[in-house]
């Protein structure tokens, strides 16, 4: 705002109006659009008038010109003003539910975030550490909860050799490495706000879960530690971020990076286990990136050499000589979802890192390319792991069922970013108007999993509501997705029909879409703060986007009922275009948040 405001007041005390040109070029670039100030060419004699009177064109669709004096100058910088005071004024309110949600979630409003890096100053000995390790009994709860509620996506810790390791710490506490104990923290940290989150605690922790997870939480280690950060809250959080970085510094530090196969001094048993740590530290470094809109930290260079095997755990341990041959990627072991997810986050990666070259955006083809590795890699995912009806889940662990929805959300992001910037050019060029439909489609599907995931269902043989399991990482791709309907809708305003024949969701189910999931945002604005915040922006986009519209796609029913038939893989209405080298592109970042 001070940028803007310090630009008007150039454009009204500029003399040369080349120079004030230049700047605005340079400072306010946007897609194809170029705002000039020149000196008026017409004198139009009126009282008062001098040399400040100026003609702002703007190089447009039209091309209109306008003649401008002091007194519309004042004006902007008035409008301006309103806009700064109304900002100022939304920004008290979010601090104000802020610090309400810190109060209905018993957090403290000025958390300094991770204990790791900022919220530990006290040191403790190794005497005072083990002092604070429950009884066994309680141990046993702790560690048993772990493992039964376990995120199939932090599968780096193997159970048989824990199993073990725990009974030796038992045998004699004191010769247990104070890395192993912190381990055991972070694993209580994590089951204790399963608890929380579930509501099923036991009675001898009835009402205490929040607390005894916070009370771990300054004594976890290891790379447990970033899971229990951002589990935790359902916000984006750029000091998990900055963990993230703090972690991926010491991985590499410790040659975590590096192909285990020609580190001749490890193990068989250390080369598997340091392939399952990097690969779950590599995917959430781009999955928290993309949130935070940076690249990715880690380079990855050749995917599959560092992949972990698709082996049982049971099948190897500390004592094996060579590990047993990988099973397919079909069979359903316990590190399948890893591996499977992060093969999607290698294809998000490769779109960002395409798709944002800003000196030479890559060709059409190139584009339609992704798009088909994306898909591939996602129909590649085993069977288990394939979205379906909650009917036919409804006896299956809760964690399968998010794992589902984790990787449909995973695949759809993924398109969104792939295709969201040919919305607008579909509407001059009918080569794109598969991309702007499937990016739709996609934002459509994002929506739908928000609304199952927000009604009570059956899962576990129970009535539940997999909202609790959503974290700030899902909820980035609703906003993802909320964003691209609002841009959709925002730029079919007042506009003439396609000239051409289009498909895909009509306004009126966008708008249907957006309506749910702002009530479902407005359910949730005490829980979160980006909650509050997206009910609040959809709540006043609702009111400016009527449902008529000017173009009349065909009716997909899949759009307005929440079922199997929502998932469905939208390549089916894909068709293969290579006709073409050039596109137009529409330059500019890729959305990220409404």
């Amino acid at each position: 705002m001070d940028r803007l405001e310090q630009l008007v007041v150039t454009m009204m005390n500029q003399k040369d109006g080349s120079a004030v040109a230049s700047s605005v070029d340079r400072v306010v670039p946007y897609r194809d659009f170029q705002v000039r100030y020149e000196a008026s060419k017409e004198e139009v004699p009126r009282p008062n008038d001098s040399a400040k009177n100026r003609m702002l064109r703007i190089d447009a669709d039209y091309g209109n010109a306008y003649t401008v004096g002091e007194a519309h100058w004042a004006a902007v910088l008035n409008e301006i003003h309103e806009v700064r005071g109304y900002l100022q004024t939304q920004q008290k309110q979010y601090e104000d539910q802020s610090q309400k949600i810190s109060q209905l979630l018993k957090r403290a409003p000025d958390d300094p975030g991770p204990t790791l890096l900022f919220g530990s100053s006290q040191l403790l000995g190794r005497g005072e550490i083990l002092a604070h390790i429950p009884s066994r009994y309680t141990c046993d709860m702790f560690v048993e909860r772990y493992f039964k509620t376990l995120d199939p996506a932090l599968h780096i810790i193997h159970p048989p050799t824990f199993q073990k390791q725990y009974a030796e710490h038992w045998e004699d506490p004191n010769r247990t490495p104070l890395v192993w104990i912190g381990q055991l923290f972070a694993m209580m940290r994590i089951a204790a706000i399963s608890w929380n989150r579930d509501g099923d605690e036991p009675l001898e922790f009835q009402g205490k879960s929040q607390d005894l997870s916070r009370s771990y939480r300054t004594r976890v280690a290891d790379f447990l530690h970033l899971f229990g950060e951002y589990s935790s809250v359902k916000d984006a959080n750029s000091s998990a971020w900055v963990l993230l970085a703090t972690i991926i510094r010491l991985a590499m530090r410790m040659g975590y990076h590096r192909d285990p196969d020609r580190l001749p001094s490890l193990s068989p048993f250390q080369a598997e286990m340091r392939r399952r740590v990097w690969t779950f530290i590599w995917q959430a470094d781009i999955f928290f990136s993309f949130q935070h809109g940076f690249p990715s930290m880690v380079k990855i260079e050749s995917p599959e050499k560092i992949l972990p095997r698709n082996i049982y755990d049971e099948s190897f341990g500390p004592t094996c000589v060579e590990l047993p041959a990988p099973f397919p990627d079909s069979e359903p072991t316990q590190i399948s979802y890893l591996i499977c997810k992060a093969r999607l986050a290698l294809g998000l990666a490769r779109a960002l890192k395409e798709l944002n070259q800003e000196d030479t955006p890559p060709p059409y083809e190139k584009v339609l390319e992704i798009d088909r590795s994306i898909r591939e890699t996602y129909a590649k995912a085993p069977e288990h792991f394939r979205l379906r009806s909650m009917a036919e889940q409804q006896h299956d662990q809760v964690s399968l069922i998010y794992a589902r929805f984790a990787l449909a959300s995973v695949h759809h992001r993924a398109l969104c970013v792939v295709h969201s910037r040919f919305l607008e050019a579909a509407r001059m060029d009918a080569r794109f108007i598969n991309s702007r439909r499937t990016c739709l489609e996609s934002a459509m599907a994002l929506l739908s999993l928000q609304a199952i995931q927000h009604q009570e269902v059956r899962a576990e043989g129970q009535t539940r509501r997999l909202t609790k399991y959503i974290n700030s990482l899902i909820t980035h791709d609703f906003l993802l997705a909320a964003t691209i309907l609002c841009t959709e809708l925002s730029i079919g305003r007042g506009r003439d029909p396609f000239p051409f024949p289009v498909t895909g969701p009509t306004r009126a189910e966008m708008i249907e879409s957006l309506d749910r999931s702002a009530d479902i945002w407005s359910q949730m604005r005490d829980e979160s703060i980006e909650a509050y915040k997206a009910s609040d922006v959809l709540g006043r986009s609702a009111t400016q986007l009527p449902s008529t519209c000017f173009y009349a796609p065909t009716r997909d029913r899949r759009y307005t009922e929440l079922g199997t038939d929502v998932f469905r893989d939208c390549s089916q209405c894909w068709y293969d275009d290579t006709s073409s080298t050039s596109a137009i592109w529409t330059k500019g970042p890729i959305v990220h948040r409404v």
